[in-house]
C-alpha cells in the first residue's frame, strides 16, 4: 500500500464536518477504491470518520474527490454519492 502522505484536517479547519483528508499515493485509483485501503491508516494510529471526505491523488487519474467509509470493519475510500 504505497500512500505516501496523508495530511488530516488542514490548518484552520479543524471542528469542521465533514473533515477534509488529503491522500497522496503512487496507487492507481482501482486499487484505491479497494475494500479495506485505509485499514493501515487506522491501525497505525491515525483516526478517520465515515463523515471524512478526501481529496485523493493517484497514479492514473491525477486529484480527484471520494469519501471515507467503512463496512465489516473495512475502511475504504468511496465515489461521492450526492
Amino acid at each position: 500500500m504505497p500512500i505516501l502522505s496523508i495530511q488530516v484536517n488542514a490548518a484552520g479547519q479543524a471542528g469542521v464536518t465533514p473533515r477534509i483528508i488529503y491522500v497522496n499515493t503512487s496507487d492507481p485509483l482501482a486499487t484505491v477504491k479497494g475494500a479495506g485501503y485505509l485499514n493501515e491508516v487506522v491501525s497505525g494510529g491515525i483516526a478517520l470518520f465515515p463523515t471524512d471526505f478526501a481529496v485523493v491523488t493517484t497514479s492514473d487519474s491525477g486529484v480527484g474527490s471520494l469519501a471515507v467509509s467503512v463496512s465489516d470493519g473495512n475502511w475504504s475510500l468511496v465515489s461521492l454519492v450526492f
